[in-house]
């Protein structure tokens, strides 16, 4: 977990949860500078779902890169580690942040550019370097290759079709819910992740981004886009939008949703999902499996109410907004935007903008 850096190593931000590329830094169990060994817990970390026990793979003179109650970035820095307690040392950090050539990068994402001989500085961008970043920029330089894919060609497009944008589990479940119903028909997958690892899914096939346009070209309207990133999954609204392509809502065919709610664009309802009389429900948010919003609710923009969540009426919930597994929120609370409600948590009273709430 830890990259050596010249005299100084880090502690990475580790992925807890497959799903969430974010987590809650909530108690660090060492103080700045305090010296720590290999093996030690130095601090617990919180997703929406379960919490994370962090233990050094390194001894030395730790300093906290992330404050207690914040979230941060899977793959960004947790800490540094010295070898004396030093804080002139902390310089050396601003340094090596300034050189891209000190960006760290996973094993295998180390493997894949030795072996297609490419420079680190070939990358665009200074983040940490994980494999499907290799493998996207691989397939990015020899893109002009997707388009003679012969199963473009093979394609049966009709006013049903439908696009997935997405990857990974979620992919599972968005075909789930298309199934379920026959108002579109799933005419093949596109990996944001740039991974590629299949060529098909469910016996559809999987094209690479790249491969957007000429699938819209063959006539494909419609596409829902699925991603763990509001950031990428606005792009590709916009790139979408600007190929004409219809954004659709997928709701599962056992969930209930009233005649009288309104939604908003790219929303997605899974599988026996309430949702109430007059209720709003913001652009791209996801309302998982088993989750019910009671009537004159309003849900803001990319919001996910997790599963088994209960949202009570006349409840509003602000933008970018994480309900977590079977939260239950009482009637008539206002909440802020950005605001994480842990799983299992109850919110009976309003919540500020940027709060973090759990039992």
């Amino acid at each position: 977990m830890a990259k050596k850096l010249n005299d100084y190593d880090k502690i990475i931000v580790p992925l807890i949860n497959a799903n969430e590329d974010e987590v809650i830094v909530t108690e660090w169990l060492v103080k700045p500078w305090e010296k720590v060994k290999t093996g030690d817990i130095v601090c617990i970390l919180e997703s929406t779902k379960i919490t994370f026990d962090v233990e050094t793979d390194k001894s030395g003179y730790l300093y906290p890169a992330i404050n207690e109650g914040l979230k941060t970035k899977v793959g960004s820095s947790l800490a540094y580690i010295f070898q004396s307690d030093n804080p002139d040392q902390l310089k050396q950090i601003e340094k090596n942040q300034s050189n891209s050539f000190d960006r760290l990068i996973s094993r295998k994402a180390q493997t894949l550019l030795e072996e297609n001989k490419i420079a680190i500085n070939e990358l665009p961008g200074t983040s940490p370097i994980k494999e499907y970043d290799v493998i996207s920029y691989i397939e990015e330089k020899n893109q002009s290759s997707f388009n003679k894919d012969p199963r473009l060609k093979k394609l049966n497009v009709n006013q049903k079709s439908l696009l997935l944008y997405c990857a990974g589990d979620h992919a599972d479940v968005l075909y789930e819910s298309v199934i379920s119903g026959r108002e579109y028909e799933i005419m093949g997958f596109i990996d944001y992740l740039g991974k590629l690892k299949i060529k098909e899914k469910f016996g559809l096939p999987v094209f690479h981004k790249s491969q957007l346009q000429y699938i819209r070209e063959l006539g494909v309207k419609k596409i829902h886009i699925n991603t763990n990133s509001y950031v990428l999954t606005k792009e590709i609204f916009k790139i979408s939008s600007e190929l004409e392509f219809s954004t659709v809502n997928l709701f599962h065919s056992s969930s209930v949703i009233s005649p009288t709610s309104i939604m908003g664009v790219n929303i997605f309802v899974g599988a026996n999902s309430i949702i109430g009389t007059q209720t709003r429900i913001g652009d791209f948010s996801k309302i998982l499996n088993g989750a019910s919003i009671a009537h004159h609710s309003k849900i803001g923009k990319n919001c996910q109410i997790s599963d088994g969540s209960r949202i009570a009426g006349n409840v509003v919930i602000g933008n970018n907004c994480l309900i977590g597994l079977n939260a239950t929120v009482n009637m008539k609370v206002n909440i802020g935007n950005d605001v994480t409600v842990i799983s299992g948590a109850n919110v009976y009273d309003n919540i500020e903008n940027d709060s973090i709430i759990r039992n």
